[in-house]
């Protein structure tokens, strides 16, 4: 039985080689067994916004957020869906996070 992190390494290389569907399949298993992983769910949310889920992204952000309250990427990419919808101000606030 493959580990978190190996679960976790082949995710990302699913999504870094554009396998979304593959990469999202990942990403759920493995928040099956660890539901606070910071990687996974800033990933995950990454993959639903390309879609369009925007609460559905959020909500993922909010989580890698939750967990792991400095983590840059989840700042960013929380930024600019806010950027995207018209949410400016929360917006700033997360690039003023990500770029301390």
């Amino acid at each position: 039985m493959a580990t978190p992190d190996e679960i976790f390494q082949r995710a990302v290389a699913a999504h870094q080689a554009g396998a979304l569907d593959d990469a999202e399949q990942g990403y759920r298993q493995l928040l099956g067994a660890v539901p606070a992983h910071p990687g996974c769910l800033t990933n995950l949310g990454s993959i639903v916004a390309r879609r369009g889920e925007t609460a559905e992204a959020e909500r993922l952000y909010l989580a890698s957020l939750a967990a792991a309250p400095d983590q840059l990427d989840a700042h960013f990419n929380l930024a600019n869906l806010y950027r995207r919808t018209g949410r400016v101000a929360d917006a700033v606030k997360h690039y003023e996070h990500a770029y301390r």
